[in-house]
């Protein structure tokens, strides 16, 4: 039985749509493989099928806008790398302070504005993408 193209094209953007949702859900290339194979299609057309899938699916990832979640995640990790940075860069600012002050002879120190400043400005740029995604 000969099938017309529209048939075609409707089964192909279902086996897709599966594949997609499939690859949402965690399953890896070869798991959807199997689960094709067990739907009866050929293993040599299965490792095609989402070949290409994966690829279409990589595409639409990067190009899709971030989800809330992922979104609020992200900024989270701002905030943290900014807020390591601001800790670290105040921290050695005050050790080399205190160890100068403490020196009998005097000495000098060093403020390390630049991790401070980097710090504060990607924790505040993580807190409104985080704040953003609320």
């Amino acid at each position: 039985m000969v099938q017309n193209n529209s048939n075609l094209f409707e089964d192909k953007v279902k086996v897709e749509s599966y594949i997609f949702q499939q690859f949402r859900l965690g399953k890896t290339k070869k798991e959807v493989i199997t689960d094709l194979i067990d739907m009866g299609i050929s293993p040599e057309v299965s490792k095609e099928i989402v070949d290409a899938a994966r690829i279409e699916y990589k595409y639409q990832l990067n190009q899709s806008n971030f989800t809330k979640i992922e979104k609020s995640k992200r900024g989270l990790k701002k905030m943290f790398v900014g807020l390591f940075w601001l800790v670290l860069g105040g921290v050695v600012t005050g050790v080399t302070y205190f160890s100068s002050a403490n020196n009998p002879a005097g000495g000098s120190y060093v403020i390390y504005y630049g991790a401070i400043i980097f710090g504060a400005i990607y924790f505040i740029l993580g807190l409104a993408e985080w704040l953003s995604s609320s």
